[in-house]
């Protein structure tokens, strides 16, 4: 994919992100025009250890196929490449119990539910990451009602566009089929959370940038 690398390390960090002692994992939300790329962008990290990759889910289905995964530690980031699929066409009342599942399943973690006949009760709550993308006309339409579930605070919004000479550039990198045998990005996650420091001189350097992230996105910024 080109000009897209700046994405990618991010998309990989906020992997990397899951398997910090303590830390609530940073969730990604690409933002962009539809043929961009953007799944074609998230299916480059589908293979790798910890990662789940879902097109689609309910919350009966997700808690049946990956409960015992996530429950063992083998899973903790989501991947869905399309977040339009969860939230277009169906009844308002399920799109929004989507968003406030990924809500929970990021900021307090899966601890305990009950659907559909189906219970579990974790000992201590499990965060996950996760990563999503979706057109940017449907973000632009969803954002105030997603903020007003705390989606957006809980996510980081990352969106792109393409001059017009990268588009040229994108149009010759197909025409010559140079996008048929991309590589996949295989990351070195570990096998178990582990405790990083930071030194409060660093800490304190990256303060302007989330108070700066805070203001773009008019929140207070405490999750950033």
């Amino acid at each position: 994919m080109i000009k897209l690398e700046w994405i990618k390390e991010l998309l990989e960090y906020a992997i990397y992100s899951a398997y910090v002692e303590g830390e609530t994992p940073v969730s990604i939300l690409v933002v962009a025009d539809t043929e961009m790329g953007k799944t074609k962008l998230l299916e480059t990290f589908a293979q790798n250890k910890g990662v789940a990759y879902i097109s689609d889910f309910t919350r009966f289905g997700f808690v049946r196929d990956w409960l015992p995964k996530i429950k063992s530690g083998d899973v903790k980031v989501i991947i869905v490449p399309d977040l339009l699929s969860l939230v277009a066409g169906r009844q308002r009342q399920s799109a929004d119990g989507v968003i406030t599942f990924l809500n929970s399943m990021t900021e307090e973690g899966l601890k305990s539910i009950s659907t559909f006949g189906m219970s579990f009760d974790l000992d201590k709550p499990v965060k996950m990451g996760f990563i999503g993308a979706i057109p940017r006309q449907v973000f632009m339409d969803k954002r105030s009602a997603w903020r007003k579930l705390g989606f957006i605070s809980r996510t980081l919004p990352v969106s792109y566009s393409y001059s017009k000479q990268t588009t040229a550039e994108i149009i010759d990198y197909i025409t010559k089929s140079k996008h048929v045998n991309e590589p996949l990005i295989k990351l070195n996650t570990p096998d178990h959370v582990t405790k990083v420091e930071i030194s409060e001189k660093y800490a304190k350097e990256l303060i302007p940038l989330g108070r700066h992230l805070a203001k773009l996105l008019n929140e207070k910024g405490f999750r950033l």
